[in-house]
């Protein structure tokens, strides 16, 4: 789940991006660097490749990638 959620974060952010932060336990925002539009574009891109729909709710609740991926690994589709 990490490593499918590394290649978005990359795909998204850029080739530039330092993958290599990304655990578990990164925080969204303040260590990974994301503003409120390449949050929008992550979340697109995760519905996308994982087959869900998140609620605004939920967004709101991610502060770190742990988060998305407990998320994903009870809702995913793909």
């Amino acid at each position: 789940m990490l490593d499918r959620l590394s290649v978005i974060f990359t795909q998204v952010m850029g080739d530039d991006f330092p993958v290599d932060r990304v655990s578990c336990d990164s925080r969204i925002t303040s260590d990974l660097g994301l503003n409120s539009v390449s949050l929008l574009y992550l979340v697109l891109a995760i519905e996308e490749e994982f087959g869900v729909s998140f609620s605004n709710e939920s967004i709101s609740s991610f502060e770190t990638v742990g988060d998305i991926c407990r998320y994903l690994e009870k809702n995913a589709t793909k």
